[in-house]
Formats: C-alpha cells, structure tokens, sequence
C-alpha cells in the first residue's frame, strides 16, 4: 500500500441536506452520526461486511489545558454492527449509541488504543481501521486584501492517510461531501460510485 490519493468532490442538493438535517433531529442525533450512518451502510453495501470500524477525529481541550496552545484531538475508532440489514433509523440508532459511548471515553489516546487491541501489524495496513469520516460547519470565506478578490478551490490531495476517507461540510447551499481514496486500490469511476450509493 502506498498513500497515493485523489479526490471527488459533491454537495448533496438543498432539499435532501434539509430533510437529513430534519431526521437528526427527530431522532436526538446530530448530522454527523446520520452522515456517518449512511457511511457505514455504504461500506456494509461495498464490502459485503457487517462489521465496519471508521476512525473519526474529536477535539477535546481539557480544562486543565485552557491556556495551553496546541492541537487537541483524539482519534476515535467507531465500530459498527450492521448484521440483521438493519433499516437506517435502526442503524442511525446504532450509530448514536456507539458514537456516544465514544465521547464519554474520548480522552484515552488512540495509540493506547492501538496498543491495548495489539492488532496483527503491518506495513500496508493502517492499525484498527481503513475508513475515516470527518464533520465541520462551514465557516464563511473571508480574505479581504485591497484590490484582491479571493475564492476558495478544491484542490484534490495527491496523499491518502486511509484506504477511503469521506469529509461532510454542512454548508447552506447543501452537504458538501469531500471523498479522498487510495489510488492504487480505487479509480475515480468506482469512487464515484461510492458516492452514488451514499446518497442512496
């Protein structure tokens, strides 16, 4: 494996991003855990497997660090049941459920983690996972230079850290979905397709 990556780029339209954002919220789940739902239904769909593990960031500044510069983030390792084809409000269930048992135990550090799991290791491999998910809200664009206009471009990576990692951006004018895939095992025509059957 080498981390040779690419990416697509797609905005689930208004109407839909709407109606997700709706079902979050009838039921007590955020966005995120309804994005990654349907992620893992994706994956359970592409792979045939009913236990899917997909790596997420979370950002926790301990109190005691209030005043301390630096990057606090943890990486979880979300491991999701999909046996018995589940419907989606029962796998967004799931979902939530593990997402939140997560949170409660987002200070142990992934490399812990890792460590405590002793996975088989290898050098094509990432450890406990091979899927990422990652959720922002958008922030508004500003660069404001006198007599320069700037606008923000996708610029696809040319690096992979993982075998499919998709980014969700909740936007106004739509669910901005960001997929970045290892080039060696995904051509952009299958990826596309991946994209296809989430938003299914």
């Amino acid at each position: 494996m080498t981390s040779n990556g690419r990416a697509v780029f797609h905005t689930l339209d208004p109407e839909l991003s709407c109606r997700l954002r709706e079902l979050s919220r009838t039921r007590r789940s955020t966005l995120f855990m309804t994005l990654l739902a349907g992620y893992a239904a994706m994956l359970h769909r592409i792979t045939g497997q009913t236990d899917i593990v997909v790596g997420t960031p979370f950002s926790d500044r301990p109190e005691r660090a209030e005043h301390v510069l630096g990057f606090f983030v943890n990486t979880l390792a979300l491991r999701f049941d999909l046996s018995g084809d589940p419907a989606f409000t029962a796998l967004l269930d799931r979902v939530r459920s593990v997402a939140l048992d997560a949170y409660d135990h987002a200070r142990v550090p992934f490399e812990k983690v890792v460590r405590e799991l002793a996975p088989v290791r290898a050098v094509d491999r990432t450890p406990v996972f091979q899927a990422f998910a990652e959720f922002q809200r958008a922030e508004p664009f500003r660069f404001d230079l006198p007599g320069i206009e700037a606008i923000p471009l996708d610029v696809g990576p040319d690096k992979a850290l993982t075998d499919l990692t998709v980014y969700f951006t909740d936007q106004p004018q739509g669910i901005r979905c960001h997929l970045e895939y290892n080039t060696d095992l995904f051509d952009q025509h299958t990826v596309e397709g991946f994209f296809t059957t989430f938003r299914t």
